[in-house]
């Protein structure tokens, strides 16, 4: 299966859900890919950059990047440069397959980079020095085509991705929330809030072992990290119609937290 996000505040979905398909079980869990589309506003990192200066900014990030990367490349997750779908300047599409390489298991994230940076393939490396010298290659190609707006960009996206992998490896993808996607993308959430809540849970999930990866990086950049989540949690809620939730599936949410409270409830905080 696959989704793209819907929504219009700085960090969003542009797209509607499409291109469900079958799911194939595997030794984590459903097989469930997440092609998401994050639409950033661009007053909101040019300022950004601007106030801390591009230069610092960019070592800052680049250093953060690497240790982001090692901890996916460790996890034996490949990172894959892909010509996913332009929509804009300031768009940046990112993806996650268990099995992109349909060979059983392959699990990767792919993230939008042009043509000629190759892929960092997890297993292609013999030791740990040979792997770091790849990460090292790949991130000076990365930061050759990229300026310090471009990889705060890239780093929120692939450690969102990451999160989803983590999910899937704890278990949580799993038939129901198969059911869950399948009944989004007909657009029949109505009247399925009983399994259509698990989606934004897995987003929740997603976002907050992003999170906890990135402050093991050095990652210092929050307020545009939670701007990012915020929106992006948002968008779901209200394309899943949790307001009209049943009282089954409100309990559940309500365990979820202040990202559910905050989505139901726009005054709380406000922060978006």
């Amino acid at each position: 299966m696959a989704i793209d996000r819907i929504g219009s505040r700085q960090a969003t979905a542009v797209n509607p859900l499409e291109r469900a398909g079958p799911t194939q079980k595997s030794h984590a869990g459903t097989r469930i890919e997440f092609h998401e589309s994050f639409r950033f506003k661009e007053q909101l990192i040019e300022e950004y950059v601007t106030n801390k200066g591009q230069a610092l900014t960019c070592d800052k990030l680049i250093a953060c990047f690497r240790n982001l990367i090692r901890v996916i490349i460790y996890a034996h997750v490949d990172i894959v440069p892909s010509n996913l779908r332009k929509l804009g300047q300031y768009t940046l599409e990112a993806s996650f397959s268990p099995d992109y390489q349909k060979t059983g298991y392959s699990p990767g994230i792919l993230i939008p980079l042009p043509p000629g940076i190759p892929p960092l393939i997890a297993t292609n490396y013999s030791s740990t020095p040979s792997l770091i010298a790849a990460i090292d290659e790949f991130l000076l190609a990365v930061t050759q085509v990229n300026d310090a707006a471009n990889l705060l960009r890239l780093i929120i996206v692939t450690s969102h991705e990451f999160g989803h992998y983590r999910s899937y490896k704890n278990g949580n993808h799993d038939y129901q929330l198969a059911s869950a996607m399948q009944y989004m993308m007909q657009r029949q959430v109505l009247g399925h809030s009983d399994l259509t809540w698990l989606i934004f849970r897995e987003e929740c999930t997603a976002w907050n072992i992003a999170q906890y990866e990135l402050q093991k990086t050095g990652f210092i950049d929050w307020q545009i990290f939670s701007t990012v989540k915020n929106d992006s949690l948002q968008a779901y809620f209200d394309l899943l119609q949790l307001k009209h939730a049943d009282l089954h599936a409100l309990i559940n949410l309500s365990l979820i937290g202040e990202d559910f409270v905050q989505c139901s409830n726009p005054a709380y905080g406000n922060n978006f």
